[in-house]
């Protein structure tokens, strides 16, 4: 009985803790206090690639995938 309750509450923690985490830069609530809208920029992402991975890459399709994913987490961050 004992496992079975320690078991269930390991099971529920892991469970709370892979919920999503809400990123706000620092005094955004003071910026945004008289505001009604907020934009949500997006993200500049860059990949950094190991030698090897680097001459197998064509950099055009690199920096469109880089632009790809930035407006992903864009959207991401909207929903």
């Amino acid at each position: 009985m004992k496992k079975q309750i320690l078991l269930l509450i390991l099971l529920s923690i892991f469970i709370f803790s892979c919920g999503p985490t809400i990123y706000k830069a620092q005094g955004f609530e003071q910026l945004t206090a008289g505001r009604k809208t907020a934009a949500i920029l997006p993200v500049a992402a860059h990949y950094k690639l190991k030698h090897r991975e680097k001459r197998k890459t064509d950099s055009a399709w690199l920096k469109q995938e880089e632009e790809n994913s930035g407006i992903d987490m864009q959207a991401k961050m909207y929903k």
